[in-house]
Formats: structure tokens, C-alpha cells, sequence
């Protein structure tokens, strides 16, 4: 690990020259012709992306598809595990594009008004990927008796578990990697604190020392705060502009804009930066060794919040827009146009609430092309609402799943009232979101129907706090079919989608030997 905050961070000169363009015929990318609406309510199509390998398919070898997420950047079929795994079972590797994202954009650039993105449904999103898949069956020699499993993760990880739920006559298996299905409650729900309750199991267990000074750069700053001695906050942090200690939002903005980092940390703790998500390597065990070898517990904050902004080309920390700050330099690769509609219709990925501003602009930090073979060329989570039949998102992990901590975390307590977000919703897009209840039972993700499903893969990092709102557990039973729940040490969200690469840590590489022999018994292959 590095000894000080700038050996710590990569320069934008570094991080850019590391980035190694791929010839463009290594990604061969196809389009089908989808519908608009599967259900009768449009009669149009549009040109949904693709892209499919059969380099190791050999006659009835399964079909292997990764559901893309909610990005632009759509990874080529061979630049994901399922790549590796269709050598092993004979079988397609397959990647397809969420509808609305990227080139899969059924009205293009009007696809984000509002009368066009009631087609972005849990539905239609379902049978997109069941028709990819029954054209392949059709088109591809050897292919009419394959059976599909489908991969992918966070909320493409509730993707493929929902594929799996209402469509099993046509996906066979599934592994949702880092699938967040159980936080659907508002903040009286006791699981909307699993998010942070699984970050402070994590920052504790990696190092008590690093811990209690998080927890006491926190309690620092509430003092100086409730003291109203705060002239000096804005050197310390570099802030774009003061803390006005007598405003109450003023105040609680800063608390939440300097927390982030901890969970992206812990969450996107990767051995290599992956541009985009990660600025910087292993950033769970940078913060520590800052947190250790730092004195004063304000100094550590601060450098904690610039090993990351700092490579990514922020400027200041903007605590007066702290949600279009958090977008533009905390997870940049998501197309956040689209994703401010779905945070309303279905789910709110990350630990802070979206913002609807357009009037303010900061610089674009670094895009370089990333390569297809760069295993943490990740493309996160999309999510969709069945406006044709209910005004209402089916997946509404509100914010204060990621937002509320408890009292008795190393974090700073906080709540949310999730009907704020709500009225915005309500007010931006004429829609509401389901409730836990609703969602359970409309797509089958009830406590009984997940324990005693089949053929589902659940994996948990030890570093991601997506892991809190997957499944716990699944019953321990003989039957070889019933879903799994596999947590792995040494793990970030989602690593094991990514291809392997030498530095791979034993952790992910045990977890993906594992998935693909399960994968192996579910899909009868030999």
C-alpha cells in the first residue's frame, strides 16, 4: 500500500496512458429488431444491440447472455466471464443492451421524453431478452434445444434473478451478482440500514484503528458544526464555497457528500482503477493506511475524500450540490439521463438521491476508451416501471435503503423520509412507486417464492454493501437445485462478472470456479 496521499492517487496523465485501445473488429456488435411495446400498447420497433461469440459453441451447448445494464458502454461478448465459461460448456457468449441505453434507444434522442419512456418496463425489459434469446435458438445451427442462463449484476443482478422468476421457460439458470432484492421497504423498514450496517462490519473488520478514527473524524466535524466553528472547514476540505453552520441543509449536505466515500470505497474496492468506477486500486485499503498514518482525524476525512475526487479532476467539493457533484465524480460511467427517470420508476442504486438540475456544470472528469479486455470495465444498473399498468416503480429500493444509517454505526446518523422523493416522482413523472408488498408478489420475489426457488445463484462480495439487501441465505437442503446464496471473502460488487486477469484475486477466482460448475450441473452439460 502507499505511504502518502499522492502516491496513493494516479495522476490524470497516468490514469489516462493506462487505458489501451482494442481493435474495434474484436467487438462485433449486432442489432435485432425489437418492439416497442411487447404488449400491443405500440406497434413500432427498434434496433436493440447486441453482441454474441460462438468461438466454443458446439450443438446444444447452452446459451450464456449477460443483461446489460445502465450504461452506454456495452460490454462485447467476449470481454465478460460468460466468454470464458461458454469455453468450458461449449456454449454462446452473449451481451445485450437494456432498452434506452447506449444505441438501444427506441425513440433516440426523444427516447427521454417523458410519453416515450413508459415502455421502459420490468416487462418488456423481460421479453427483450427472451426474444434475443428465441432468435438465436431459430437462427444459430445447433442452437433450436439450448438452453439459456442469463448473468448479471447489481441491479442487473435483480434482473436476472426476475428473469429467472417469470420467465423459467426460457432461462434456465441465472447468477445475480450482487442483486439487491430485499431492501424494497422505506426507512421504517429495519433493512433500509443494511447498507450501512454491512460498511461498518466491513471498515471494522479490515482495521479497528482506521474505524474509530472514522468515526471520530465524524464526531469532530459534528462539534465544530454544532459550535459554529466553521471557518475553517472550507481549507481543510477544499470546499467550492463555506459551511453556513446555522443552515440546517447547508450542514447535513456537507455530512452526506463526505460519507460517500466510504461506500464507494468499500463497494468499488477493485485491484486495478477501472475508469469510470474506481479511480484508483484497492481504495478500501488506501483510506486505511491514510486513516492510520494520518494524526489529525479532519485531515484524514479530508485526504480520504481527495484520493478520489482528486484522479477523477475535481476541482472542489461542491457541498451545496452534492448530488450533481456525486454524479459527475462519484460513478461517472452512468448515463444519469436516463437514470434520473429510473431512480423515480424503480431503484436507487446508490447512497445518495439524484438530482434534476441541469443548470450546473463541472469540468468532465477523464472518459478514455475503455478496453473491452479491462475486467473492471463494469456497466452498473438500469431500472424500469410498467407504466401501462401501473403508475409505479417494481422495484423501489428508495433512497433511505442507502441513506439512513443507525445510531451506532462509526458513520454519522441520519434517516429519510421516503415520501419526499416520492412527491417528486409524483410531481417530475406522474408516477409512484410499488410497494414492498406489491413488489413481492407481482414478480415473485416474496420471502417463501425466494426460498424455494431454483437454479438462482445469489453471490456476495465481502467489500460490496449491495450484499445487505440480497438474500441472507437459502435453506440448506439436498436438492442440488435449489437456488445458492455464496459470500467470498476478498470481493468487490459484482468482480465476478468481470474476465479473469493476473491480478485476480484468489477470492473471485474461487467464486467464479464455483458459479460455473453450479451453472454446469443446473444446465446438464457434461
Amino acid at each position: 500500500m502507499k505511504a502518502n496521499l499522492f502516491a496513493a492517487v494516479a495522476t490524470l496523465s497516468s490514469f489516462a496512458e493506462a487505458i489501451v485501445t482494442i481493435p474495434s473488429e474484436q467487438c462485433d456488435y449486432s442489432y435485432i429488431a425489437q418492439k416497442i411495446d411487447h404488449y400491443g400498447q405500440h406497434d413500432g420497433t427498434f434496433q436493440q444491440r447486441y453482441s454474441v461469440n460462438d468461438t466454443f459453441f458446439k450443438p446444444g451447448g447452452p446459451i450464456l447472455m449477460y443483461q446489460g445494464e445502465e450504461t452506454d458502454r456495452l460490454d462485447c461478448a467476449n470481454n465478460t466471464i460468460l466468454y470464458e465459461w461458454a469455453q468450458e460448456l461449449n456454449g454462446l457468449a452473449v451481451s445485450l443492451e437494456h432498452r434506452y441505453f447506449g444505441e438501444s434507444a427506441p425513440f433516440g434522442d426523444a427516447s427521454s421524453e417523458n410519453e416515450n419512456r413508459v415502455y421502459l418496463t420490468l416487462e418488456n425489459v423481460m421479453a427483450d431478452a427472451a426474444e434475443l434469446v428465441a432468435q438465436l435458438q431459430a437462427n444459430i445451427s445447433g442452437a433450436a434445444n439450448s438452453k439459456a442462463a442469463v448473468a448479471s449484476g447489481s441491479y442487473g443482478g435483480f434482473l436476472a434473478a426476475a428473469f429467472r422468476l417469470n420467465r423459467p421457460e426460457t432461462f434456465e439458470a441465472a447468477l445475480a451478482s450482487a442483486g439487491p432484492v430485499m431492501g424494497f421497504g422505506g426507512a421504517e423498514d429495519a433493512e433500509s440500514y443494511n447498507w450501512w450496517n454491512w460498511l461498518n462490519r466491513v471498515w471494522q473488520d479490515k482495521s479497528v484503528k482506521a474505524s474509530e478514527k472514522i468515526k471520530s473524524a465524524f464526531e469532530i466535524l459534528a462539534q465544530k458544526i454544532e459550535s459554529n466553528d466553521t471557518a475553517s472547514l472550507e481549507s481543510t476540505f477544499n470546499l467550492c464555497t463555506p459551511v453556513q453552520p446555522a443552515n440546517a441543509s447547508d450542514v447535513a449536505s456537507l455530512t452526506s457528500l463526505l460519507v460517500q466515500v466510504f461506500s464507494m470505497a468499500s463497494e468499488l474496492n477493485f485491484p486495478v482503477s477501472s475508469p469510470g468506477r474506481s479511480p484508483i486500486d484497492h481504495p478500501l485499503e488506501t483510506i486505511i493506511d491514510l486513516a492510520l498514518n494520518t494524526t489529525d482525524p479532519l485531515d484524514f476525512l479530508a485526504k480520504a475524500q481527495w484520493a478520489w475526487y482528486e484522479p477523477i479532476g475535481a476541482e472542489c467539493l461542491d457541498h451545496e450540490h452534492t448530488q450533481e457533484f456525486l454524479q459527475t465524480y462519484g460513478v461517472p460511467l452512468i448515463n444519469y439521463n436516463v437514470w434520473k427517470y429510473i431512480t423515480c420508476t424503480s431503484l436507487s442504486i446508490y447512497p445518495y438521491p439524484l438530482s434534476t438540475r441541469t443548470d450546473i456544470q463541472y469540468p468532465k472528469p477523464p472518459t478514455p476508451l475503455i478496453p473491452p479486455n479491462n475486467p473492471n470495465r463494469d456497466i452498473l444498473c438500469i431500472h424500469t416501471t410498467d407504466l401501462r399498468t401501473h403508475p409505479g416503480s417494481y422495484m423501489p429500493l428508495g433512497a433511505a435503503n442507502y441513506i439512513a444509517t443507525s445510531p451506532t454505526t462509526i458513520f454519522p446518523f441520519r434517516t429519510v423520509d421516503r415520501t419526499q422523493n416520492d412527491e417528486f416522482c409524483l410531481s417530475t413523472y406522474n408516477t409512484t412507486t410499488f410497494s414492498k408488498a406489491e413488489v413481492e408478489t407481482l414478480y415473485h420475489f416474496t420471502p417463501a417464492e425466494l426460498q424455494n426457488s431454483t437454479h438462482i445463484i445469489w453471490s456476495k462480495g465481502e467489500y460490496d454493501p449491495t450484499s445487505a439487501v440480497e438474500p441472507l441465505a437459502q435453506p440448506i437442503v439436498a436438492d442440488r437445485h435449489r437456488s445458492r446464496t455464496i459470500y467470498a471473502l476478498d470481493v468487490a460488487h459484482r468482480e465476478d462478472l468481470f474476465r479473469s486477469q493476473p491480478w485476480d484475486r484468489n477470492g473471485v477466482t474461487e467464486l467464479r470456479k464455483r458459479e460455473v460448475e453450479i451453472w454446469r450441473g443446473w444446465l446438464g452439460v457434461e
